[in-house]
């Protein structure tokens, strides 16, 4: 038997179901479950789901860190303007 989840509850259904029967678990495939739960830039720590790959977190830390970053020069340049005036 192999499991395919698309959610965490597809998972947890698949593999009681599996025990109740009986039925040995050949392989899970988590790929689907991919998704950065949580992010504390401060502790430097991320939240994933089992699924997501390195690369994927790497990507994702950067867009992250590109918004933050625009953000800081936005809030810059307002609060310079408001000097200014």
């Amino acid at each position: 038997m192999v499991i395919q989840p698309a959610n965490l509850n597809e998972l947890t259904v698949a593999l009681a179901d599996a025990n109740a029967c009986g039925a040995k678990v050949a392989s899970v495939d988590l790929r689907a479950l991919n998704r950065l739960l949580a992010h504390v830039p401060e502790d430097m720590t991320v939240t994933v789901e089992a699924g997501l790959t390195l690369g994927a977190l790497q990507t994702a830390g950067r867009a992250v860190t590109a918004t933050a970053r625009r953000a800081i020069i936005s809030s810059d340049s307002k609060q310079c303007s408001r000097t200014a005036a």
